[in-house]
C-alpha cells in the first residue's frame, strides 16, 4: 500500500468480503523507522480517506521515555504527535509501551490504521472493514482468511 510492501488478507462472511486488512512488511533496524512508516501510510490514507474520526497514541508504560505518563497521555496523545526522531519511541511500541491507531468511517467501511507491539515485534496493518458487519464480523467469518 503506498511506497510500504506488505500482502494483503482477506476475510469473508457467508460468501461476501466483510474485511480486508494489509499487513506492512518492512523490515528496519531503527525501530523508530517504523514510526515513519506509519506516518508515510497515514498521509497515503489521509489523502485517499481524509482526516481521521479517532486518533490516538495509547501509552501503557513510560519506561523507555523521559517524561511521565500524565505528560504523554497529555502532551503525547496522537500519533502525529510521536516523531521518529523521539528516543526510544519504537522501542516503545516493541514492548507494548505504546500503540498508535486512527480510525476513518463512512456509511459502508471503517478504516483502522494500526502500530503496536508486544515481546520486540512490531505489527502494523490497515483494515477495511464493511459497517453492516459491525464489531462482530470475527463470529460470523465462516470462510477465514485468505492471502
Amino acid at each position: 500500500m503506498g511506497p510500504l510492501n506488505g500482502s494483503p488478507i482477506y476475510i469473508f462472511a457467508r460468501d461476501k468480503l466483510v474485511r480486508a486488512k494489509f499487513l506492512v512488511e518492512e523490515k528496519h533496524s531503527d525501530q523508530n523507522e517504523f514510526i515513519r512508516d506509519f506516518q508515510t501510510l497515514e498521509m497515503v490514507l489521509r489523502d485517499r480517506y481524509g482526516k481521521p474520526t479517532d486518533e490516538r497514541a495509547i501509552w501503557e508504560d513510560d519506561s523507555t521515555q523521559d517524561e511521565t505518563k500524565n505528560y504523554l497521555d497529555q502532551d503525547r496523545a496522537t500519533p502525529s504527535s510521536i516523531l521518529p526522531s523521539d528516543r526510544f519511541v519504537g522501542l516503545a511500541v516493541a514492548l507494548g509501551h505504546l500503540r498508535l491507531y486512527t480510525i476513518r468511517d463512512d456509511s459502508r467501511t471503517k478504516v483502522l490504521h494500526v502500530l503496536a507491539g508486544e515481546d520486540h515485534h512490531i505489527t502494523h496493518q490497515v483494515e477495511y472493514r464493511a459497517v453492516a458487519i459491525g464489531d462482530n464480523g470475527d463470529n460470523k467469518a465462516s470462510a477465514g482468511a485468505h492471502r
